[in-house]
């Protein structure tokens, strides 16, 4: 629940920021879509790394900040992945999106299935 609460308070802040930066010619469409790419991605690799690595049975708490933290540096992707999606088409941005969300479902479904079957590989090798 964490993760998701605090995307949705930092989708709404990112994206207002975005718009802000790219309305007053700050920085431009492309430059704004990497940064904000690069920040959701680079920030919530951190994030799950620290939170594989820093709470333990003593401090379980700390996992809390975390994934608040991972869920706010996430929605910074928003302003980049999905911007990029409606830009490459304006007019076909319902078919590019849902090419595209079909893509990233056969990533995160290929993924497990993928782990399951080397699993299986080197448990039959012991």
């Amino acid at each position: 629940m964490i993760p998701f609460v605090s995307q949705l308070i930092s989708k709404n802040i990112l994206g207002v920021i975005a718009d802000y930066l790219k309305r007053r010619n700050i920085i431009g469409h492309t430059k704004c879509a990497k940064i904000f790419q690069s920040f959701g991605s680079f920030g919530s690799a951190i994030m799950l790394i620290a939170l594989a690595s820093l709470p333990d049975c003593e401090h379980p708490y700390v996992a809390l900040p975390l994934l608040a933290l991972y869920g706010m540096f996430f929605s910074g992707g928003i302003c980049g992945f999905f911007t990029c999606i409606l830009c490459i088409a304006p007019p076909f941005s319902g078919t590019t999106t849902s090419i595209a969300m079909v893509f990233g479902m056969l990533g995160n479904i290929s993924g497990p299935l993928l782990l399951g079957v080397v699993s299986k590989i080197f448990e039959i090798q012991k």
